[in-house]
């Protein structure tokens, strides 16, 4: 389950809180350790910050001089969480702070330390509507008070400031809030200083609607591409559906570059993502194609474009045209490891197993500890049927659940070997913490250590696990109805429970999510599930089809790293294990 860009996790549009300590910076150091020591216990005392906790809506994020708080479930939420904290600080007037608040769109990351992170427009920007402010301010964006301003109670202690010049030029638009008792009324020094000359405001103007329309399309392209380059996220492949929560961002995206067209035809970035709006949007790969080539005029020094023509022309199945595309990718960036790891997948896809070898090789040698490689690699030796090798690899590895296709691969490697036993305890600590900004991914966690327990003999121990998986996933599926990866999850969760009628109906939803003839390369996802499903649950005819259809294509397979399905792994993997006597397998 590899995904082309692995680190994130999923967009959606979050409530942010973002505080700071003014002067912190100018503070003797033990006073800035007290002062925020003082402001995390407000900040966790306050009734909006438990409640979010406790539902597993909450992302607190320390920023050394402050403290970041990412909601998810109202708009309210860090309005209310500001209030109460300045009430508290009222009882504190050492501790000098500013707040901003903004709701936009959010992706989960992995950062650098292993760690759950946030980042996009919703951080951004709260940021700057923070910047404005001065110490007991607390300043909402101009869209945060538009949609308080539709509740009478909010309506008196909304008051407009106008537009404040953050850093690096950009502008946005605040709006102070506070009560007779709560807030700062005063106006910020930043917006004071602001007086301009009327002429010098119109020429600035211009050249900030298309400084705006320029971070807008920078800002499209990183949304676009976080859609676009995985095989993991949902839908799983990807990029090629977006969740119900980020409809808004497809429209931000086509806007964006559809501005900055209109402002400076000949602008490449801005050609570059409307191609990435039509490839990973509207999956509309003629027209992306079309985009990307007009930008490769452009920009013939970018390695991106050539990258981008690669993955596109893989989609459809082109595939001398995307082993070109990738070549001329990594003539310019010869560094790059993601067209360079990209270019293994290809290989492995096309079951070309020493070429992905040779590439992930020159990936190792750029990035040496790169876990997610070496874990690919292993998932490639798996596939040609050399466990010792796998096992090899994946030893000195300890992956978390941040880490998710490694962690797979190492439950893979030992569910194939029919050794289970050492993996399930830690999988059951991993979820006994489970880590909310992961998402569903808890979930499918949950499927592996039912699939680890049913092979070690646990058989109630799995039922239960798998149960409690189905609960879980079935309310993510609710808000991501196309998510393919959800789907494949839950039709083998429903397999494992025996609920053949609703597993199968999951397998041919997932196959209408992403139809072969649609993506060459993604589409013998859903066939492995429909396999998978069949040859467990008394289907061995419809079973024999698909895996006969999967072995005689190209194609990514439906687990761990996405390692196609292969004669080894067919001979290895207990799933298959109802079909060994069947002379159809057996000829396999």
């Amino acid at each position: 389950m590899a995904a082309e860009v692995k680190k994130e996790i999923q967009l959606e549009i979050a409530h942010v809180l973002f505080t700071d300590i003014v002067g912190y910076s100018k503070l003797p150091i033990l006073q800035q350790r007290a002062l925020v020591e003082r402001l995390n216990e407000i900040v966790r005392g306050t009734d909006e910050y438990q409640a979010a906790e406790k539902a597993g809506r909450l992302i607190t994020i320390p920023t050394g001089d402050g403290i970041t708080l990412v909601f998810y479930h109202s708009l309210e939420a860090p309005v209310e969480c500001a209030l109460e904290i300045s009430r508290a600080l009222k009882k504190h007037p050492e501790l000098q702070l500013r707040m901003g608040i903004h709701s936009g769109p959010v992706s989960g990351v992995i950062d650098a330390t292993g760690k759950a992170n946030v980042a996009g427009a919703g951080i951004n920007t709260a940021q700057r509507v923070m910047d404005c402010g001065d110490a007991r301010h607390i300043l909402l964006s101009k869209h945060v008070a538009e949609d308080l301003q539709e509740y009478p109670h909010w309506q008196p202690h909304l008051h407009e400031l106008g537009e404040c010049e953050a850093k690096h030029g950009m502008r946005v638009s605040v709006v102070n809030l506070y009560t007779g008792e709560l807030g700062n009324p005063a106006v910020p020094e930043k917006l004071k200083a602001a007086t301009r000359a009327a002429a010098a405001q119109r020429k600035r103007a211009a050249l900030q609607w298309l400084s705006l329309a320029v971070v807008s399309l920078l800002a499209a392209i990183a949304v676009v591409g976080f859609l676009l380059f995985r095989y993991r996220q949902p839908p799983a492949t990807a990029e090629l559906s977006i969740p119900d929560k980020s409809i808004a961002v497809r429209g931000e995206a086509r806007q964006a570059a559809e501005t900055a067209l209109t402002l400076q035809p000949n602008l490449g970035e801005a050609v570059l993502a409307k191609g990435y709006y039509y490839y990973g949007c509207l999956k509309d790969y003629d027209t992306a194609v079309r985009y990307f080539k007009q930008a490769r005029q452009l920009l013939p020094n970018s390695s991106e474009i050539p990258e981008s023509l690669a993955y596109v022309t893989r989609r459809q199945g082109q595939w001398d045209q995307s082993e070109a595309y990738f070549n001329a990718a990594e003539r310019l960036d010869p560094r790059n490891v993601t067209a360079l790891s990209q270019h293994a997948l290809s290989y492995m896809v096309l079951r070309h197993f020493p070429e992905a070898q040779r590439k992930i090789d020159q990936v190792l040698n750029i990035t040496p500890d790169d876990v997610d490689v070496l874990a690919l690699k292993a998932a490639i030796a798996q596939a040609e049927g050399d466990l010792p090798r796998a096992s090899e690899i994946l030893a000195p590895l300890r992956p978390g659940a941040d880490l998710i296709q490694a962690l797979e691969t190492q439950v893979y490697q030992a569910i194939l070997e029919r050794r289970p036993a050492a993996v399930i305890p830690r999988l059951k600590e991993i979820l006994a913490k489970p880590d909310p900004a992961l998402g569903y991914y808890n979930g499918e966690l949950r499927f592996w250590l039912g699939w680890a327990q049913e092979v070690g003999g646990e058989h109630p121990a799995a039922q239960e696990t798998w149960r409690q998986a189905r609960s879980e996933l079935e309310s993510f599926l609710k808000d991501q109805p196309e998510n393919f990866q959800l789907i494949a999850d839950l039709a083998l969760i429903n397999m494992g429970l025996g609920d053949k009628a609703v597993a199968l109906t999951l397998t041919e939803r997932a196959i209408a999510v992403i139809p072969i003839e649609k993506d060459a390369a993604a589409g013998t996802r859903p066939i492995e599930i429909l396999a998978r499903v069949a040859a467990q649950l008394g289907e061995p005819d419809r079973a024999i089809v698909a895996l006969e259809k999967l072995l005689s294509i190209p194609g990514l397979g439906a687990l761990a790293e996405n390692v196609p399905l292969t004669p080894a792994l067919l001979r290895l993997d207990p799933m298959f294990d109802p079909l060994r006597n069947d002379p159809r397998f057996q000829k396999l």
